[in-house]
């Protein structure tokens, strides 16, 4: 063997292409996100269901007089012993939906109190919204789900809409909070 030549010698470099390239790149990430979105997904989905409350389903809807009939008055608490309610998230983005898809995320409600969180009542702010809480009785340390349906049926195609449910509860620092999704209409 001649040490002065390459063994390389015939053969050719090839040359990659820039759009082998991107498209390895967007393979890599969409393969990333996918991971991703399902890794994430909503509370009920990635935690560990024994610290969340089933109780009877409340289901949440646009009726402002229903709200009124259900709300119950709840007396004053001792600050020490009182709930305190919890959203680790308030807001989601479903990005473009199509029209005839329902499209539901799942929010997480915890108690760091040391007294039980009753949601006294709630509602969403749109006809096309409904909500449903898995409890309305949280005890100390444990977490309710409310999963939230939008329908774009009822909103204008191209329109980016934002959709809420409020709920009131019994906590003295925090007696109502919001969770909100927003969508873009698919035309």
């Amino acid at each position: 063997m001649d040490f002065g030549k390459s063994p390389f010698i015939g053969i050719r470099r090839v040359r990659r292409s820039p759009f082998l390239w991107a498209a390895l790149a967007l393979l890599v990430f969409g393969v990333g996100a996918a991971l991703g979105w399902a890794w994430l997904g909503s509370p009920a989905q990635r935690s560990d269901p024994d610290r969340f409350v089933y109780g009877e389903p409340v289901q949440l809807m646009h009726d402002q007089m229903h709200y009124r009939m259900m709300s119950v008055t709840i007396a004053a608490q001792d600050a020490n012993n009182a709930p305190d309610i919890n959203l680790p998230v308030t807001f989601h983005n479903f990005g473009t939906v199509r029209r005839s898809q329902i499209a539901s995320w799942t929010f997480e409600i915890a108690n760091r109190g040391n007294a039980a969180l009753l949601i006294s009542s709630g509602y969403t702010t749109c006809g096309c919204t409904t909500a449903e809480l898995s409890s309305a009785d949280i005890p100390p340390g444990k977490s309710g789900l409310v999963t939230v349906y939008f329908d774009p049926q009822q909103a204008a195609p191209g329109a980016v809409v934002r959709r809420g449910v409020i709920l009131e509860t019994n906590d003295p620092q925090r007696p109502e909070v919001e969770v909100w999704v927003q969508a873009s209409v698919e035309n």
